[in-house]
Formats: structure tokens, C-alpha cells, sequence
């Protein structure tokens, strides 16, 4: 239901019953783009904690975070809504390792994982142009590619090997040779993700 023009689940244990609904309410708050209701967002944070890992990566979950990833529109809005309840660290464990990490050094005002949703924030601004006063080439590049899907992911999985203890372009490229063919990309895909990431 919508109350006060947010998404609101009236039922306590619904989330707890039917744990692929998480996703799907995340997936009608990114292409409705509405907010989720406080109280609905509390029943969703306390049902991630009570789910295990298998119970949210389902095939059709997998689906549908990449639907919300390589929308048109942006998804960083929902990817926090989905690190602040806890669910992307749940689904993608490789996120929740970076949940938080600071890099200190003069380049990186952000944490891992805020980085790399304003990254895929950044990437979809280049996409419709809304940057094209400082960034005129890759606005005008990026639709020479039909490998929409790929650049999002490589720029989604970029920097999940932070603090790993290694060269994180070497380990990101091998969690990205784990995921991408979980996520249903070809070989081909998979590879350009890698080379990408490295």
C-alpha cells in the first residue's frame, strides 16, 4: 500500500514469511521511485538479519538487483536504501566487507561503499548526460557501446577486493569471474568485466 506517499507493508511478519519480497519492494520503490514507510523499513531491517544468505540469492533476486542496477534511471538511491538495511551486505557478502572501510589518502573522501554507489551514480549522470559540461566525451561515448550491462557491473564491482590484503584490480577481477556468471553474464561478459576491473 502507499501511506503518506511511501511504500507500507501493514503486516508484522510478512517480510519473515516471504523473504523474495524484500527485493521486489526495493524493486517497486527504484521504478515507481518512491520512498519506503519508516515502519515498513524497520520490519525489512529486522527480516534481513533473520534471513540467511540462500534465502536472498535466488535466481530471481539475482534478476532483479540487476534490473535495478542497469536501470535507465539511477539506482544509487535504492542501493542505499538496500546497504541500510543491511540486505546488500546479506545478498553480496563481497559488499558487505567493504560496509564502512575508509581509505586514507588524499584521493578518497568516501568509504568503499559509498564510493561505489556515487561510481554507478557517476556512470548512469555520464549515460543521460546530466554531466555534459565536464565530462562532453564519455557522454558522447557511451552510447557507442551496447555493453550497458557490463560497464555497470564492472563499475558496481570495482572496488569490493579493498582490504583484502592484495592488489584489489587482481582479487576484484576474480570475485567479478565468481559473480558475473552467477548473475547470468556470457563468458565473453564475464571477461570484459575482469579486464575492466583490472
Amino acid at each position: 500500500k502507499i501511506k503518506n506517499n511511501r511504500l507500507f507493508v501493514a503486516k508484522k511478519e510478512y517480510f519473515i514469511n516471504k523473504p523474495d519480497t524484500l527485493i521486489k519492494l526495493f524493486h517497486v520503490a527504484h521504478f515507481s521511485n518512491l520512498d519506503i514507510h519508516p515502519e515498513t523499513f524497520r520490519r525489512m531491517t529486522r527480516a534481513i538479519k533473520a534471513c540467511s544468505v540462500a534465502q536472498l540469492q535466488t535466481e530471481e533476486n539475482r534478476k532483479l538487483f540487476l534490473e535495478i542496477l542497469t536501470s535507465k534511471d539511477s539506482a544509487g538511491r535504492v542501493l542505499r536504501l538496500m546497504s541500510d538495511t543491511g540486505y546488500l551486505s546479506k545478498f553480496l557478502p563481497e559488499f558487505g566487507h567493504v560496509i564502512c572501510m575508509m581509505q586514507f589518502d588524499m584521493y578518497h573522501s568516501y568509504t568503499v561503499d559509498e564510493h561505489t554507489i556515487k561510481a554507478v551514480e557517476i556512470l548512469n549522470e555520464i549515460e543521460t548526460g546530466k554531466i555534459k559540461n565536464e565530462a562532453p566525451l564519455a557522454c558522447e561515448l557511451i552510447h557507442q557501446t551496447e555493453a550497458r550491462k557490463v560497464l555497470y557491473m564492472a563499475v558496481f564491482l570495482h572496488d569490493l577486493a579493498k582490504g583484502k590484503g592484495g592488489d584489489h584490480s587482481i582479487l576484484g577481477s576474480k570475485i567479478a569471474a565468481k559473480l558475473c556468471p552467477w548473475f547470468g553474464f556470457t563468458e565473453d561478459e564475464t571477461d570484459t568485466v575482469k579486464w575492466l576491473i583490472r
